[in-house]
């Protein structure tokens, strides 16, 4: 009977966790494109 919340949950987490990752991996990557900018 649970099934679909489990399933929705286990949906929202995946969508949370994607979004995060790719909060992280620009903000990694617009960190190492100012060092390389700075760098004379």
């Amino acid at each position: 009977m649970s099934t679909d919340q489990d399933q929705m949950t286990t949906t929202t987490v995946r969508f949370y966790d994607s979004t995060f990752y790719t909060i992280a991996l620009t903000s990694v990557a617009y960190l190492l494109f100012q060092i390389y900018s700075i760098r004379p």
